[in-house]
């Protein structure tokens, strides 16, 4: 699948992608930090944001790293987390970038 995010076009592989996923563990998994107790359960109301990681073949309960963002002026907790995805960047707006040998 390709994906235009602002100025890049990048190349998502997403059957990698799902491979990587199958083979991961979710940092909730053996941490018991409250970043990581509570992130399973803030990500469940981020239906839009489910869809999305899917269609790039990234599993949203697999999280690599989460951690408390701040608070909002509402008090709510802010959530913030890494997911990795794989695939290479086909182009930049300015300046094409060559593919090399070595990307995954």
């Amino acid at each position: 699948m390709i994906l235009r995010l602002v100025k890049y076009k990048i190349f998502t592989d997403i059957e990698r992608t799902k491979m990587f996923y199958q083979k991961t563990v979710s940092s909730d998994q053996y941490c018991n930090c409250d970043s990581c107790l509570n992130f399973r359960l803030a990500i469940n109301f981020l239906s839009q944001v489910k869809k999305f990681f899917a269609s790039l073949g990234i599993d949203i309960y697999t999280v690599c790293e989460c951690y408390i963002n701040g608070i909002d002026k509402n008090k709510k907790i802010l959530y913030g987390g890494f997911y990795h995805f794989c695939g290479h960047f086909l182009e930049h707006e300015n300046m094409p970038v060559k593919k090399s040998k070595n990307v995954i």
